[in-house]
């Protein structure tokens, strides 16, 4: 499974961030974002702090996450524009 962060909401200075990390390479990011799903990443008091975009709806960007920083949730965006746990 693809992914890629796209928006770090945790981190408190830009050496620190986690925007584009993920293993898409460069020369692939726009056209990779364009068809992939987009995810946000909570803890267990529903505090979001991540955002990105994956290629399969999975547990992935989860189990990638969950051991670095123990974040607990994964949502999806619905076509309508919700978020939905998966």
């Amino acid at each position: 499974m693809k992914r890629l962060i796209t928006e770090d909401l945790i981190s408190r200075t830009p050496e620190d961030s986690l925007v584009g990390r993920g293993n898409v390479k460069e020369q692939f990011v726009t056209a990779f974002v364009r068809k992939s799903h987009e995810f946000r990443l909570l803890d267990d008091d529903g505090t979001h702090y991540l955002t990105g975009v994956c290629d399969e709806l999975d547990f992935a960007p989860l189990d990638w996450a969950m051991d670095m920083l123990g974040w607990t949730e994964m949502q999806y965006r619905t076509e309508g524009g919700t978020w939905e746990t998966l």
